[in-house]
């Protein structure tokens, strides 16, 4: 995108007369402009994955989003690769997240004409499973004991049957 623009400079010298002679100055203009302004990126530990929620403001038009992932430091990958994420959302959760790992998060903006600005990094630890076995001494009259293992949720429950 090309924009023209006509300043008008004034320079004042030590006695604070003005001046348009600047035949011997230079000037350097830079685009300041920042047409997306992401107010809020979070990420929080869910059970089974990581759900990652944003506000963003934008003079432009939005096509939608992308969420990278870096696992311990490491490169960062696209998490939603079967597209943008829509425009008119504003939360992802990441089920492809592994339990017990750090993970740093990023959103980035598409625009219409496919460039992206992106967010500051989120930092967020998933949570491990937990599972806790219980020692049980067999009485003289059972010579075993089976304790399956029931996972539902994230949590770890055992029906004990005795033969």
């Amino acid at each position: 995108m090309t924009t023209n623009a006509f300043l008008k400079v004034v320079a004042y010298d030590a006695q604070g007369q003005a001046t348009t002679d600047l035949s011997d100055a230079s000037f350097v203009i830079y685009d300041a402009t920042i047409p997306v302004f992401i107010r809020q990126f979070d990420a929080r530990a869910l059970e089974a994955g990581v759900e990652l929620t944003w506000d963003v403001r934008s003079d432009e038009e939005v096509a939608g989003f992308r969420i990278y992932r870096a696992a311990g430091g490491g490169e960062y990958e696209l998490v939603n690769t079967d597209g943008l994420i829509g425009k008119d959302e504003s939360q992802y959760v990441d089920r492809t997240a592994k339990g017990g790992t750090p993970y740093d998060y990023v959103l980035s903006v598409v625009l219409n004409d496919a460039s992206e600005a992106r967010s500051q990094s989120v930092t967020v630890e998933t949570r491990a499973l937990e599972l806790s076995l219980i020692r049980t001494t067999p009485t003289p009259s059972i010579r075993t004991q089976r304790c399956p293992l029931c996972f539902r949720r994230g949590v770890a429950r055992s029906s004990r049957s005795s033969t």
